[in-house]
């Protein structure tokens, strides 16, 4: 990051069979969000991924974030199927009361997946204090600074 009061770590400790995730953690000055990207893996005989395997890892990941008191953003593509064909639900959860996010919209694909966007309201770093050093152009004696010039230069 190109300031030092604003921090992404990431997080790659959690290994799931049913999911592929990404998780970091944004700091801006105090304030902290985790978010987690979450994309679930179609469940097929092939990669044997069931649903209930799905369900069981995601309710790991929802115990591990209740122990955090910073906010929380889950995100992603959610393949889920019930009484009907399988569907992807395009989902973003947080926790109840939490003001963490502004103006949301999805931007469709070409595929059967959206781009979320979203603003977090976090408050701003506060601004930096540094000295800045100038002269006045006008003030400048230009005739005196060229002979200061002539007279420092050697021969």
């Amino acid at each position: 990051m190109y300031r030092d009061d604003i921090r992404l770590d990431m997080d790659s400790s959690i290994k799931a069979k049913s999911y592929e995730r990404v998780h970091v953690t944004l700091t801006v000055g105090e304030s902290s969000v985790h978010i987690i990207i979450i994309y679930h893996l179609h469940p097929t005989k092939k990669s044997n991924v069931k649903s209930s395997d799905f369900f069981a890892e995601f309710a790991t990941v929802i115990d591990e974030l209740s122990s955090i008191s910073d906010e929380v953003i889950i995100a992603g593509d959610y393949i889920i199927h019930w009484d009907t064909p399988t569907e992807t639900e395009t989902m973003v959860v947080t926790r109840e009361g939490q003001n963490i996010l502004g103006n949301q919209w999805m931007i469709p694909m070409l595929s059967d997946h959206f781009v979320v966007q979203a603003d977090l309201q976090m408050s701003r770093p506060r601004p930096r204090e540094k000295t800045v050093s100038y002269r006045i152009y006008d003030a400048i004696n230009i005739r005196n600074g060229l002979q200061s010039i002539s007279h420092d230069s050697p021969e």
